[in-house]
């Protein structure tokens, strides 16, 4: 799935001084917690951040398919401090904004009624960064925690290596043949209550399997190949019958770890907190064995 045009929009249903700003972390969150915080969310008149969603910050769309939501090629995501939507790069009024940028979104509620997705309705978007309200260098403020994510994550690799390995000894059972590592690196700015926030997160998925696929179909001997005899029906070809690919039968063993920063800048681009997650292990399930169409390790 190429996502070069994909934008994310990270909104809040409030103006750009007043509102709630991003909550942080308690003391007893871990980098699980973090990554798990941003969810799908709901319509409103909405304040908000405007960023590629692949750009040298990073990529926002392995949090967005985690949340089981579909980004097509070329979609834009509109993401609340904590939540998110998404539109078509389509739309005209937000692909014509040069990004990142701090926008206010109106809604035309009377059309909504009418339309099928929230972005059919969207009556005025107007700029903010850059003007009184939000006078903050958006570029500066993302390349500086982009630094410090990348100085954090270079200096707790080992450390997210050991967690996965705890993990994986507090997982029920044996491998199941050998195992394949996934790492997935998670970044997710938004705007909320006059604040910029920035998630970074480090995600690793190590697991194993035994796929049993199961076949329909027919073979050569499925079909008595002589000519039919009228008023039968024409004998299908055996090209006609390929055999196709049923769900499999998947055995699977796996666990994670996670590690994550949160740093948030002020409306002038002050740096204003800065919350680093240590390297945290999650165990997997016993093996169990489910049916699935394809993916895996």
């Amino acid at each position: 799935m190429s996502l070069r045009f994909a934008w994310v929009l990270a909104l809040s249903a409030c103006s750009p001084g007043i509102g709630r700003p991003w909550r942080p972390f308690d003391a007893n969150a871990t980098a699980t917690d973090v990554i798990a915080r941003p969810a799908v969310g709901t319509e409103d008149s909405l304040v908000g951040l405007l960023v590629p969603a692949t750009s040298r910050w990073g990529d926002v769309a392995p949090l967005i398919a985690s949340r089981r939501a579909t980004l097509g090629p070329g979609d834009l995501v509109v993401a609340t401090a904590g939540s998110f939507l998404i539109a078509p790069v389509g739309e005209a009024r937000l692909a014509a904004l040069a990004m990142p940028a701090v926008v206010r979104i109106a809604l035309d509620h009377d059309a909504r009624a009418k339309v099928a997705s929230w972005y059919e309705a969207i009556g005025r978007v107007e700029r903010i960064d850059g003007t009184s309200a939000a006078p903050l260098d958006l570029v500066a403020a993302f390349d500086d925690a982009r630094a410090r994510w990348d100085g954090y994550v270079a200096a707790e690799t080992s450390a997210l290596e050991a967690a996965l390995a705890v993990a994986g000894t507090a997982t029920p059972g044996q491998a199941l043949g050998p195992e394949a590592t996934r790492t997935t690196d998670v970044f997710f700015p938004s705007w909320s209550g006059g604040e910029l926030t920035v998630i970074y997160a480090r995600h690793l998925d190590r697991g194993s399997e035994i796929r049993v696929p199961e076949h329909v179909g027919c073979s050569k001997y499925d079909y008595q190949m002589m000519p039919p005899m009228p008023p039968s029906p024409p004998v299908p070809s055996p090209a006609a019958c390929a055999p196709q690919m049923m769900p499999a039968t998947v055995t699977r063993r796996a666990y994670s770890a996670d590690l994550a920063l949160v740093v948030a800048y002020d409306a002038r681009g002050a740096m204003i907190h800065e919350q680093r997650f240590a390297a945290h292990g999650v165990a997997g399930p016993a093996a169990t064995a489910t049916a699935e169409p394809g993916g895996g390790y």
